[in-house]
């Protein structure tokens, strides 16, 4: 498994064999964040899947309206969508400056909606 190599702390929601409800899945990743912001890193991936139908599922949409939301009241610095995390994207090339680890995950330029990056507050 590739994300055993990587340096970026990472959440696997889909490691289950039931995927977790909206809800033990916000929970499970605010205590991710604050673990990791413990742990003083700045840089972290959370694998939510992008939905078995092909349709999309709700933990991507559901997690991600809870980052803009605590992106919103300052509780994160910033979140990439994995189907943006490309370095043609001019949005986030600020963060890619500032956190070159960034480049280093596996999924980079890949446009991958299964992921969500986040950046962490000092």
């Amino acid at each position: 498994m590739p994300y055993l190599k990587s340096k970026i702390p990472y959440l696997n929601l889909e490691k289950y064999d039931q995927m977790p409800t909206l809800h033990e899945a916000i929970s499970d990743m605010k205590n991710f964040l604050i673990e990791n912001r413990k742990r003083q890193k700045r840089v972290v991936k959370i694998i939510h899947g992008y939905g078995s139908s092909g349709k999309g599922g709700v933990l991507r949409p559901g997690l991600r309206r809870e980052l803009r939301e605590m992106q919103r009241l300052e509780n994160i610095r910033a979140f990439i969508p994995g189907e943006d995390l490309h370095s043609r994207d001019t949005q986030y090339r600020n963060l890619y400056n500032d956190f070159p680890l960034i480049k280093s995950i596996p999924e980079f330029g890949r446009g991958n909606y299964g992921i969500t990056i986040v950046i962490l507050n000092r």
